[in-house]
């Protein structure tokens, strides 16, 4: 989404005064997030993900905008489920984005309490909107992840409306998460909490150098993979973030995943374009999974 927002080139008036951040754009500029969302529906996308990543109270704080928290989530995932429900030839859900704050709970720098409150009202809003399911991604605290799993559980039953969640760490080059937490630590704090349905990896440093924590996973896990690198490397180039990995050579290292591992839900993070995700679907569509142990 972030990717996509940026090569359309938007002036400042269209952020509103409210200048790199993404998530304001449901209300200022919401034809825009829906022909994001159109454009990987037509490359083949069954699940499309809301523009919510950074939409926490937390996070929103820094703009002025913590209060708005549960109306952008809302109207994030009504211009997501909107797109999804006009497409006529197949089904197409929709994926709540839960990305995490800029305050760790490890390093006591926000309160278990504060940041359950943020993810329990920005889940809400989600739900509000009409989301299919729940992806908890980019964790790179196991408390944050724990927190926003248990604040999804309270929200869901508070609106009795259970959705499936999918929870996704990222790692650096040496396999652990932000602090140092090891694959078979966020495993085994992770896999076993209420309602999450399945585990994996997003964003990271590209699919590369996923495969020793896809196999750890495949192995230690008993819940379906989830798989969803960024393109490849960040590169600035004249002031825009391009990225190394075309979409021809993403689909085969992810068609790769899948016959190795069984990833069953096998998407794009940052740098992928309806170009990446259209080359992965015909790359796997053929495919029948399964889990390696």
């Amino acid at each position: 989404m972030g990717t996509q927002i940026q090569a359309r080139k938007l002036s400042p008036d269209d952020f509103d005064g409210y200048e790199g951040l993404n998530e304001i754009l449901v209300k200022t500029r919401p034809d825009v997030i829906q022909d994001i969302h159109q454009s990987y529906v037509d490359a083949g996308a069954d699940v499309i993900e809301t523009n919510s990543f950074c939409a926490n109270a937390v996070f929103l704080q820094e703009y002025g905008l913590a209060d708005s928290a549960f109306e952008l989530n809302e109207k994030a995932a009504n211009l997501a489920k909107t797109v999804a429900q006009d497409c006529k030839s197949r089904p197409v859900f929709v994926s709540g984005s839960v990305g995490p704050t800029n305050r760790l709970p490890s390093l006591n720098q926000i309160s278990w309490a504060e940041m359950f409150e943020a993810y329990h009202d920005q889940v809400s809003g989600l739900l509000a909107g009409g989301v299919d399911l729940l992806q908890i991604e980019t964790c790179l605290d196991i408390l944050q992840a724990q927190i926003a799993i248990e604040a999804a559980n309270s929200a869901m039953k508070a609106l009795s409306r259970p959705v499936p969640i999918i929870c996704t760490v990222t790692i650096n080059s040496q396999q652990t998460m932000l602090l140092g937490t090891t694959m078979a630590q966020a495993i085994t704090a992770i896999t076993t909490l209420p309602g999450v349905c399945a585990f994996g990896l997003n964003c990271c440093e590209g699919p590369h150098t996923m495969r020793p924590s896809l196999d750890q996973i495949a192995h230690l896990s008993s819940l379906p993979l989830a798989v969803l690198p960024n393109a490849g490397l960040p590169e600035n180039i004249n002031g825009v973030m391009s990225y190394n990995l075309g979409p021809y050579e993403f689909a085969r290292v992810m068609h790769d995943f899948a016959s190795e591992f069984g990833a069953l839900f096998l998407g794009g993070c940052c740098g992928t374009t309806p170009a990446h995700i259209h080359e992965l679907k015909k790359a796997v569509e053929s495919m029948t999974p399964q889990k390696k142990c």
